[in-house]
């Protein structure tokens, strides 16, 4: 077991505590490009495989460093052959292509060439694939959600609503129906995002002493 010793006790107990529950999702895994079986980090305590954006954070917060197999084995159970290449395994592509983020910080903590071969043909194949099946050619956009916090999970449901039907995709939120008051000020950045083909709404922001 990993020990670490703080003069902080707090420090010390928070990574005792971050140890313990790591330890706890370590399962044997025979997913991707496993040989057999393995031991690698499932996604939660209900889960009982890994999922590619807990792979990839978990390798660059640091288990690539303590537990280097098990951080090797979770990334790779997250990449399979398809049609005679491999590719970076995920239904949801914005969380498959943070995969490659996790693989080259698991390089960087165990300098793995080996594992980077790997990791650079199946980033490479998938970004390929998914320009040609996510990318909208006349936006130039790719069409889904952020990456942002857990994926658009952690948002209130009012605030990742998505209508297929009607091309409607909310990444953040409503501004107009559900403004955000600020106390002393802010600076604010308006970004243009375009999802299918759709008129594209003008939000605004307004402060007051």
């Amino acid at each position: 077991m990993i020990h670490l010793k703080s003069k902080n006790p707090k420090i010390t107990r928070a990574f005792r505590i971050a140890i313990g529950d790591l330890c706890t999702n370590i399962l044997p895994c025979n997913l991707g490009l496993i040989e057999g079986s393995a031991d690698a980090a499932m996604a939660g305590l209900d889960y009982d495989f890994p999922w590619t954006r807990d792979a990839a954070i978990n390798s660059w917060n640091g288990v690539s460093l303590i537990f280097p197999d098990v951080a090797k084995n979770t990334l790779l159970s997250m990449v399979e052959k398809v049609d005679g290449e491999l590719r970076i395994n995920h239904h949801q592509y914005w969380d498959a292509i943070v995969w490659a983020t996790g693989a080259w910080e698991h390089y960087l903590y165990t300098g793995d060439k080996d594992f980077l071969e790997i990791a650079l043909d199946a980033t490479k194949n998938s970004l390929k694939y998914f320009e040609e099946t996510e990318c909208d050619k006349e936006l130039c956009l790719f069409r889904g959600a952020a990456h942002t916090s857990d994926g658009t999970s952690s948002y209130p449901i009012v605030y990742r609503i998505s209508d297929d039907e009607n091309g409607l995709y909310s990444f953040y939120r409503f501004h107009i129906p559900d403004p955000v008051q600020f106390k002393t000020g802010c600076k604010v950045t308006i970004q243009q995002r375009g999802v299918k083909k759709r008129s594209q709404e003008n939000s605004c922001s307004r402060f007051e002493n």
